[in-house]
């Protein structure tokens, strides 16, 4: 859905850095939705790969408008994705 005042829309940048559709990633976030082990270490990898390529794209980003502002915003995004990862492992 659409983000709440003063959130920012998460779904499309990690889709567009992971290369999955919107839909595979939110699969993917769902707990609810995970029915083995293996489906969660899956879900668990996918995040940290999305984690590792969002750090990569800051490191060699171009000096596009849109790389730029996203670029200002990767820190809060990768910082959140981390602790979504911390926060199953409890």
């Amino acid at each position: 859905g659409r983000p709440k005042k003063d959130e920012k829309p998460l779904m499309p940048t990690l889709s567009a850095v992971v290369g999955k559709s919107i839909r595979t990633i939110q699969n993917y976030l769902k707990e609810e939705e995970l029915e083995s082990t293996k489906d969660f270490a899956l879900s668990e990898n996918c995040i940290k790969k999305a984690i590792a390529q969002l750090k990569k794209f800051d490191q060699v980003r171009g000096r596009k408008k849109w790389e730029v502002k996203l670029s200002k915003r990767l820190p809060d995004i990768i910082a959140e994705l981390e602790s979504g990862i911390d926060d199953t492992q409890k």
